[in-house]
């Protein structure tokens, strides 16, 4: 294996045997000359093995972390049954709130939670039942006037996306 030489930016542009002496900007003749010297074996590409290293290690673990598709498409079964159903409320720290704003309200508590909600059953749990800040339970005023438990009613609503799929 040939010995690491010595080597800096000017010599990038120092000439050749035989060619004229090069003006300008490094820049210009940068890419031209990484590709001469790296074919000498003056430059090591182990910068483009550090990035690529540095981009599996980054991208990795959300990866691992990311939800399966089924348990995603469960949890939006849950938040659209709520945005899209008409005559339910949903019923936060005493106050009722359309279906649109609910739902927006359990995106953003998703969102929050972000890799910690792995399944439906999760997002039930942690995000759809409860106030975080005041620990009042979650309610669901149907259109008929009833009103039940957030949680119950979500669950419910599993029950049902289950036997369908």
């Amino acid at each position: 294996m040939r010995a690491w030489p010595h080597f800096s930016r000017d010599d990038a542009l120092r000439p050749r045997a035989g060619e004229k002496r090069r003006t300008g900007n490094a820049l210009v003749f940068g890419k031209i000359r990484s590709r001469e010297l790296l074919a000498r074996g003056y430059v090591r590409p182990m910068h483009v093995r550090r990035i690529c290293l540095l981009l599996v290690v980054a991208l990795l673990p959300s990866l691992m972390w990311a939800r399966d598709a089924r348990e995603q498409a469960r949890i939006d079964f849950l938040i659209r049954g709520v945005e899209t159903s008409s005559g339910v409320k949903f019923v936060r720290n005493g106050r009722e709130y359309d279906g649109v704003a609910g739902a927006n309200h359990l995106r953003t508590k998703l969102d929050y939670a972000g890799w910690r909600v792995k399944t439906a059953e999760d997002f039930v749990k942690y995000c759809a039942s409860e106030s975080s800040m005041t620990h009042q339970k979650y309610k669901i005023r149907l259109a008929d006037g009833t009103t039940t438990d957030a949680a119950t009613y979500f669950n419910a609503q599993l029950s049902e996306f289950d036997k369908k799929h």
